[in-house]
């Protein structure tokens, strides 16, 4: 058996997609050269995502600013119970937050919580500006007030899977 400390984040563990959670978080979308030509049809598909996951858990909201947020609830107010939805003022360039969101590990509940922090560069640089949703996971943890563990190495929450 090993006497020496055990590092910092040790014992940390990222929970499978199906494990119970206290919310799923959404950047809502808003840049239309991201979706030429069938922009319309997106918000009210992002509304119909968030009222499904609703009925089981909060929804966490990215939005722009307060004219932002005003436009949001007016889309999700009839369809989400006002206690479920909580909207956040961190601006984005773009809706991906599952690549540019910190990820989410966990040691117990929520005091355990650890927010990683990796390098985001927008599918290598291929949709800029992207210095929003670089710096959205920061700030996501700072409005959990969760600790975060920055990390020099590009890593899009999408492209792991547990």
């Amino acid at each position: 058996m090993s006497t020496q400390p055990q590092p910092e984040n040790s014992f940390f563990r990222m929970p499978p997609e199906w494990a119970p959670h206290e919310a799923t978080w959404l950047s809502w979308p808003h840049n239309r050269d991201t979706w030429p030509g069938c922009f319309d049809g997106i918000e009210p598909a992002m509304a119909r995502v968030a009222a499904a996951l609703a009925r089981t858990e909060d929804v966490y909201v990215n939005v722009r600013d307060a004219e932002h947020e005003a436009h949001v609830r007016r889309l999700l107010d009839p369809l989400l119970p006002p206690e479920r939805l909580r909207c956040f003022r961190i601006p984005t360039n773009d809706a991906w937050v599952r690549d540019h969101g910190p990820i989410f590990v966990a040691r117990g509940r929520r005091d355990g919580l650890l927010a990683l922090d990796f390098e985001y560069n927008a599918w290598g640089g291929k949709y800029p500006p992207y210095d929003l949703d670089r710096a959205a996971a920061a700030r996501m943890a700072e409005a959990l007030g969760v600790r975060r563990r920055a990390y020099d190495m590009v890593l899009e929450g999408g492209s792991i899977d547990v």
